[in-house]
């Protein structure tokens, strides 16, 4: 039986990070990714400021999130025992109790898995994963915005929060 992993991350957080991607690859002179991106920015995008760059991810590429991650939710709760939901926020939280939690779910044991550590290594990446970096970067409009785009049944499943929490 094949066996799969969804792994899911608070949409508001994969916009943001998402936004800073792109970023990064125009920085890198790699702006033909913009043409290969769904949905593909217009013209004007380059020129916004990263406020309006993210509003625009926000109108454009966060309902894709969404809908992705209800999708696939819907197709792991037909396929409960070839499909595991997890969370960056619980990868985060306890690492250890992740990696178990994956390999249990492929029936591989544990021994020998070592210091988990190891993978949050930063070396190779250029942000660094903060679970709700959204919370401090989106403005209050574009928090509200978000919110309202998230149906609750999604945001109470998956325990994210709403955006006036602390």
């Amino acid at each position: 039986m094949s066996r799969w992993v969804v792994h899911l991350r608070d949409p508001r957080s994969v916009t943001l990070s998402w936004t800073h991607h792109l970023d990064e690859s125009v920085r890198r002179c790699w702006s033909s990714l913009l043409d290969q991106t769904a949905p593909i920015p217009d013209d004007t995008y380059l020129s916004l400021d990263f406020s309006s760059r993210l509003d625009w991810q926000i109108t454009h590429f966060l309902p894709q999130v969404i809908d992705w991650t209800t999708a696939w939710l819907a197709y792991a709760d037909k396929n409960i025992e070839s499909v595991l939901v997890s969370t960056f926020e619980d990868m985060v939280a306890d690492q250890d109790a992740f990696f178990r939690r994956l390999l249990n779910f492929f029936e591989v044991s544990p021994k020998g898995m070592g210091d988990v550590s190891r993978f949050r290594s930063e070396a190779a990446h250029f942000r660094a994963g903060e679970v709700a970096e959204w919370r401090r970067v989106f403005s209050e409009a574009q928090k509200a915005r978000a919110l309202a785009m998230i149906p609750e049944e999604l945001r109470e499943r998956l325990a994210w929060p709403t955006y006036g929490m602390a």
